[in-house]
């Protein structure tokens, strides 16, 4: 079975490759103002003195709610400008929904959409067009375009000494693997759900205020894949403490069992970058660790003597599974048992 979500992404290897094949839009960027391209959470274009975040996400459905689908599409869109410090100011909307009576089709496509204008609108950020259209499968991506909010946000900002910071528990990949083989309970299945249909916007304020230093979402390419972009970024080493991460419910026991995402085996190339000597291969924390996220949390790489009382605010703002789970270095990559 193929996963839907961010399971569904196309690899790194392979996007990174076709990335390099198009032709070099640099010089035109520079002309049109573009301050950041491909690479970071999403692009910022200087549009007359202000600074825009635009960015791309969806995929196709992971539930059969449309609504709760809807839902946690618009969680997992608006990541990407939280995670640049950045506040949406408009949306749009592209909606694949599967051909049946004309009926069915609008209530499939009414819940969709009520469920992501549910989870925009509690953002600020309007609907402001898009397009439908009928397809295979129920699917939806959203643009978001934002503005930068001072001081702006990057991936690249991680100091040495700074802890290493994740908001949410990893494993919706492993999970909905399992549920879409009706191997997870339902208490399980709800456990991720809440976690996905859970805005980070409130931690983002709640790391702002303790100093953040650099800041991204745990998405597709899982935790490693996206330490691995903040870490190249800024020229430093870190140690993850596998003990140290959340996982969901389920989650483990379904690596444990040989159930794991669609994208995972692409996702484990990251693993190679890490010195993992210190834990045992079998372990399936290990492989939760590049188990790709739909609507994931924030990781952020925060000064270490603020990094306690940040995790305790955290925990007070809704997010009781944040916790620090690495510390930045000069050295090498690993990731260390405890």
């Amino acid at each position: 079975m193929r996963c839907g979500g961010c399971g569904a992404k196309l690899g790194a290897d392979p996007l990174r490759r076709v990335l390099a094949r198009l032709p070099d839009q640099s010089a035109l960027q520079a002309r049109h103002g573009v301050i950041l391209g491909i690479g970071d959470d999403a692009a910022v274009i200087r549009v007359s003195g202000a600074d825009l975040v635009m960015t791309v996400d969806g995929f196709r459905s992971l539930v059969d709610d449309a609504y709760r689908f809807g839902r946690i599409t618009a969680h997992h869109s608006l990541n990407d400008v939280i995670a640049m410090g950045g506040k949406g100011i408009a949306a749009l909307a592209m909606a694949t929904v599967p051909l049946m009576t004309e009926a069915m089709m609008e209530e499939e496509l009414f819940a969709l959409l009520k469920g992501a204008v549910d989870v925009l609108n509690a953002h600020g950020v309007p609907l402001v067009g898009g397009h439908s259209a009928e397809g295979g499968e129920l699917a939806l991506s959203l643009s978001i375009t934002g503005v930068e909010r001072a001081p702006s946000l990057r991936k690249d900002g991680a100091r040495v000494g700074d802890a290493l910071l994740l908001t949410k528990p990893l494993g919706t990949g492993a999970v909905l693997a399992a549920h879409m083989r009706g191997r997870a309970g339902s208490d399980v299945v709800a456990a991720a759900l809440a976690s996905m249909d859970h805005s980070n916007a409130a931690a983002l304020e709640v790391l702002r205020e303790h100093g953040v230093h650099a800041l991204t979402d745990v998405s597709g390419f899982g935790l490693l894949g996206h330490l691995g972009e903040m870490l190249r970024g800024a020229g430093v080493g870190a140690v993850v403490r596998l003990s140290r991460v959340a996982l969901l419910p389920g989650a483990a026991e379904a690596v444990a069992a040989g159930i794991v995402s669609s994208l995972q085996s692409n996702n484990e190339g990251a693993l190679r970058d890490f010195d993992c000597a210190a834990v045992a291969a079998a372990e399936p924390g290990l492989r939760l660790l590049v188990d790709p996220q739909t609507s994931g949390g924030l990781l952020a790489a925060v000064p270490e003597a603020r990094a306690g009382a940040c995790v305790a605010a955290l925990a007070e703002a809704g997010y009781p599974a944040a916790a620090i789970i690495g510390t930045v270095t000069e050295g090498r990559w690993q990731v260390l048992t405890a």
